[in-house]
C-alpha cells in the first residue's frame, strides 16, 4: 500500500499567507478607525451631508455614540417626527444640555430600550417622548429594536472596528468626503478603458452606452401608481370600503377606563368637509399607508406597559415627563375616523394624560389643514419643528431667558396661556383638556 508523504509547510510561505490574511482583516478595521463614522474614538467636524450617511445607516448607533453620562439633562425620544425636533433648535433657546435620541423609523421598544440606557443618569431632569397611536401595534415594523445592537457596539470597540456594516458606511463616507480624489482616479482609470474599447464601440453602436445622458430621466418610466392617478373622490371611496378587521372600539386601552358618552367628545376629532387634491406622495400615503396603519390594528398591552414604567420612574424620581403627539395632515387624521379608530384614539390620549403632560398637535386645525407645513403626510417641515420646540420648552424650563427666546418663535402655534392666547378648557372625566392655538394640552386634574 502506497503511503502519502506528510505535507511540508514552507515557513516563508506560511508567514506570507499569515501576513496576507492579517492585512486583509486589518484594512477594513483600519478604515473604520481612520474614518470613525460614528465618532466613537474622536469627534470630527463634518458636513451634515456626510454625517447623515452614518446616522441613516444606523440611527441608534449614531445617537448612542453621542451620549455621555452626566452631560445632558433633557432627552428627546421617539421616531423620525421626534427626531425632527433637532438638538440645535433646543440649543438656540438656551437649552444646551439637550440631546435628541429619537430615531428614524423608531419604535416603542426602541423608546423603552433607550430609556433603560439613560434612566440612571444623575443629571437627567426632563424626558420628552414623541408618541402616536399607530406605533402601538406590535406588527408595526415587526417589533423592531436596533438599540441593543447599537449599545453593544458602542461598549465594545473591537466589534465596532470589525463590523462589516460599519465598514461599508465608513467606505461610503470616505468616497463622498474625498469625492474629488476618487473622481480623478476614476477618470484616470477610464482613460485606458476608453482607448482600448474605442474601435469596438465605433463599429457596432451609434451611441456610447457609457454616456450618462442616455435615457436620462426615464427611470421607472410608466410605472406610476394607479392610486396616485385617482381623483380625490375616488380616493375616499376606496378608503370607505369596510376593512377586513377593526379593533373593538368598546374595548378600552385599560380595563378601568370606559367612555360614558362618546357624543360629548366626538367633536374633538371632527375634520373639515372640504377635501382638496393632494400631491402624489401624500395621496399615496393617505390611501396605502393609512390602510396599513389601521386595518388589523391591535393595541399592544406590552408596549403600553413600557410607558407606564417610564411614567412611574418619572414620578418616583421627580422627573419631568412630557408626551408629544406630532401633527399629521388633516387627510391622514380623517382616515382614523374612516377606519373606526376615533374612540381608540381618544382613549389613548386620556390614558396618556394619566402618565404625564400631553402636548397634542394632531387634530384638525390651521396647522394641519395647510399641507405646505408638511414634507409628506406624516412629517412636518423644519420651520414647524422649530416652533414646536419653542412651545414644548414651556413645559420643561422656567428660565426667563429660555422663555423669552421661545416666545419669539410663537406665531402659528401657541401651547401656553403665558403667550396671552385665548384658551378654553374642557373637563373629561378626570382629565382637563386645554385648547390653544393649534395645540392641545391634556392633563390629569
Amino acid at each position: 500500500m502506497r503511503v502519502s508523504k506528510p505535507l511540508k509547510i514552507n515557513a516563508v510561505s506560511y508567514t506570507i499567507a499569515l501576513c496576507a490574511a492579517f492585512t486583509a482583516g486589518a484594512i477594513p478595521a483600519g478604515l473604520v478607525f481612520g474614518v470613525d463614522p460614528y465618532e466613537v474614538f474622536r469627534s470630527t467636524e463634518r458636513t451634515t451631508k456626510i454625517q447623515d450617511i452614518a446616522e441613516k445607516a444606523h440611527y441608534p448607533l449614531w445617537k448612542l455614540a453621542k451620549y455621555e453620562v452626566g452631560k445632558f439633562d433633557t432627552f428627546i425620544l421617539g421616531d423620525s417626527r421626534a427626531r425632527s425636533l433637532r438638538d440645535k433648535y433646543w440649543h438656540e433657546l438656551g437649552m444646551v444640555d439637550t440631546l435628541n435620541m429619537a430615531y428614524g423609523g423608531g419604535t416603542v421598544p426602541e423608546i423603552y430600550s433607550t430609556f433603560q440606557v439613560i434612566k440612571d443618569d444623575p443629571k437627567i431632569k426632563n424626558l420628552v417622548v414623541g408618541i402616536q397611536l399607530r406605533s402601538f401595534d406590535e406588527d408595526h415594523k415587526d417589533d423592531m429594536n436596533r438599540v441593543p445592537e447599537a449599545e453593544y457596539i458602542v461598549q465594545n470597540k473591537i466589534e465596532y472596528l470589525k463590523n462589516w456594516s460599519i465598514f461599508k458606511t465608513a467606505w461610503k463616507m470616505m468616497t463622498v468626503e474625498e469625492k474629488e480624489t476618487f473622481e480623478n482616479f476614476d477618470a484616470f482609470a477610464k482613460s485606458f478603458s476608453i482607448a482600448a474599447k474605442a474601435d469596438e464601440y465605433k463599429d457596432r453602436m451609434d451611441f456610447d452606452p457609457r454616456d450618462p445622458k442616455v435615457d436620462e430621466g426615464c427611470f421607472d418610466c410608466g410605472l406610476q401608481s394607479e392610486l396616485n392617478r385617482l381623483t380625490v373622490s375616488e380616493r375616499y371611496q376606496i378608503l370607505k370600503r369596510p376593512p377586513a378587521f377593526r379593533k373593538d372600539v368598546n374595548t378600552p386601552i385599560k380595563a378601568s377606563y370606559t367612555i360614558e358618552n362618546w357624543s360629548n367628545v366626538s367633536h374633538l376629532y371632527a375634520t373639515s368637509n372640504e377635501i382638496k387634491p393632494l400631491p402624489k406622495k401624500m395621496a399615496n400615503q393617505v390611501t396605502k399607508n393609512a390602510k396599513s396603519d389601521w386595518v388589523g390594528f391591535e393595541f399592544s398591552q406590552r408596549y403600553w406597559s413600557y410607558l407606564v414604567e417610564i411614567s412611574e420612574w418619572a414620578k418616583e424620581n421627580d422627573k419631568n415627563l412630557v408626551f408629544v403627539v406630532p401633527p399629521t395632515i388633516e387627510d391622514m387624521q380623517r382616515t382614523i375616523s374612516i377606519y373606526g379608530m376615533e374612540q381608540t384614539s381618544h382613549e389613548f390620549r386620556m390614558q396618556l394624560a394619566e402618565l404625564g403632560t400631553v402636548v397634542d398637535f394632531d387634530y384638525s386645525n390651521d396647522l394641519t389643514k395647510q399641507i405646505d407645513n408638511f414634507s409628506d403626510a406624516y412629517h412636518f417641515k423644519s420651520s414647524i419643528a422649530k416652533k414646536m420646540v419653542g412651545e414644548i420648552t414651556a413645559f420643561l424650563s422656567v428660565d426667563p431667558k429660555v422663555r423669552k427666546l421661545a416666545v419669539k418663535r410663537s406665531d402659528i402655534i401657541k401651547c401656553t396661556t403665558q403667550n396671552d392666547t385665548k384658551s378654553t378648557t374642557e373637563i373629561i372625566n378626570d382629565v382637563s383638556l386645554t385648547n390653544l392655538n393649534n395645540c392641545r394640552i391634556w392633563r390629569v386634574l
